[in-house]
């Protein structure tokens, strides 16, 4: 089944995401744009964006856009181009962190700013109704395939000290996974200095692990940054719009410990009034925060959701923890791993410490997870009698169900991409949160268990 997120449509090539649905979409989108505007169009290394972006790019033609075609490029470069050059939008193909089978398309509005959740849905409602502005012969559009990874470095050696950076002699061990962003990030760590290591990084379709960089996809690369005496491990996911890091003990950090460090060091260097983060993001970003006088805010998952909130509250720095992902909103409006990279290395030099002792001195939260299977046509009835069992508790219904804790939280909530409930909970100890999780799932399962005996 192709999925309509709010983060764009994604399913798996030539079953659910086919070509001709992508041409639809994408023949919606350059309808909604102004004739002749000029759009950038990037995919991530899988070998069906090749397909899907040629296609893409004679859809939007059609409608009177003109293609920058940037090849394959991360998600964050896409953005930034757009952003520096005042685009009138972007097409990204690539299905980020999901395995190389899927493919997904997002899409950009101006100057690199994500569509926010009602531009989107009503792009798919376009679509669907087959709205297209087909353009007259004379108003056609074009494609012209441009290199312009220059444009995105120097942005990225902009946003640190150099000099500071190259004083240190970092060694680095850069795995790409395969993706977009293993070179580029390995060009930029170079140029500042740092001594790297570079893995996974180069290849069309060649994935030597899972796509998503997490814990047990990067039991090898822990191992090389070990071993190696590197000072810090980057691993990236197929766009490279996150990033997870690896201390030089050859502890491979949770998700949200990318978004904190970022925080802290960015505090470090201006002041920041608000951050946006999603509801899944650990607590440790408000102990970092609150004693400095930020107000944290939060917002549903998905990209898109916080990106409209960093806009309409002007904050400066946003992210989902959930996954790695931050947003500087100076410098870019969608995740960047690559700009994270940056800023982490630059802490590091400045603080002249091992990233695995700033990482002591912060608050240690453990997060235990689980998926339970739950039909779609069930899932309303079983959210509302959950949210019964947790009446008089301290819940925030933002997304799903959180419910707040002395030292952690629970947030129950359901996929927007899969048909089963999610259960996190955080909590200070690795026993309580695993407790917590049973506890909770088991509640779920019950509930799924009696509404299906009902909707029989």
């Amino acid at each position: 089944m192709v999925l309509f997120t709010v983060s764009g449509v994604r399913g798996i090539y030539g079953y659910d995401l086919t070509l001709e649905r992508c041409i639809e979409v994408a023949l919606a989108y350059g309808s909604n744009l102004p004739l002749g505007s000029t759009v950038a169009l990037s995919r991530d290394s899988r070998p069906t964006g090749v397909a899907i972006s040629r296609c893409i790019a004679s859809a939007l033609a059609s409608t009177g856009c003109r293609v920058l075609d940037l090849g394959v490029a991360a998600t964050p470069m896409t953005a930034y181009i757009s952003k520096v050059l005042r685009l009138d939008g972007a097409v990204i193909v690539s299905a980020s962190h999901n395995p190389p089978e899927w493919n997904a398309l997002k899409f950009l509005g101006s100057h690199g700013v994500p569509l926010n959740p009602q531009a989107t849905m009503s792009l798919y409602r376009d679509a669907a109704s087959r709205r297209f502005r087909l353009t007259e012969p004379l108003s056609i559009g074009w494609v012209k395939r441009m290199d312009l990874e220059d444009v995105y470095l120097t942005g990225l050696l902009d946003l640190v000290d150099r000099g500071l950076i190259a004083s240190r002699r970092l060694k680095t061990v850069v795995d790409g996974g395969g993706g977009a962003g293993g070179i580029l990030s390995s060009k930029a760590l170079s140029t500042v200095g740092c001594k790297v290591l570079s893995i996974s990084s180069i290849g069309i379709g060649s994935y030597p692990r899972g796509i998503e960089p997490i814990p047990e996809n990067l039991e090898k690369t822990a191992k090389l940054v070990y071993e190696t005496g590197a000072d810090v491990g980057f691993a990236y996911d197929c766009d490279a719009d996150r990033v997870t890091l690896i201390t030089g003990e050859g502890e491979v950090l949770r998700e949200d410990y990318t978004l904190a460090l970022t925080i802290m060091h960015i505090l470090s260097k201006r002041r920041i009034d608000t951050i946006v983060v999603n509801v899944a993001t650990s607590m440790v970003i408000d102990d970092i925060v609150l004693s400095r006088g930020v107000k944290v805010v939060r917002v549903p998952v998905g990209e898109a959701n916080v990106t409209e909130a960093m806009l309409k509250l002007k904050a400066e720095v946003g992210g989902e923890g959930s996954c790695g992902g931050v947003i500087l909103s100076w410098f870019n409006m969608v995740r960047d791993g690559l700009a994270s990279t940056m800023n982490i290395v630059e802490m590091i030099a400045s603080r002249n410490e091992a990233l695995s002792d700033i990482v002591r001195e912060l608050p240690r939260y453990h997060l235990s997870r689980d998926r339970i299977p739950c039909p779609r046509e069930i899932t309303g009835i079983v959210m509302e009698e959950f949210k019964k069992l947790v009446e008089g508790m301290d819940v925030d219904y933002t997304d799903g169900v959180r419910v707040m804790l002395k030292d952690g939280w629970i947030l129950v909530r359901p996929s927007g991409t899969e048909p089963i409930i999610r259960v996190m909970c955080e909590s200070r100890s690795k026993l309580e949160a695993e407790h917590l999780c049973r506890g909770y799932s088991s509640k779920i399962r019950q509930l799924i268990g009696e509404a299906s005996s009902k909707h029989v």
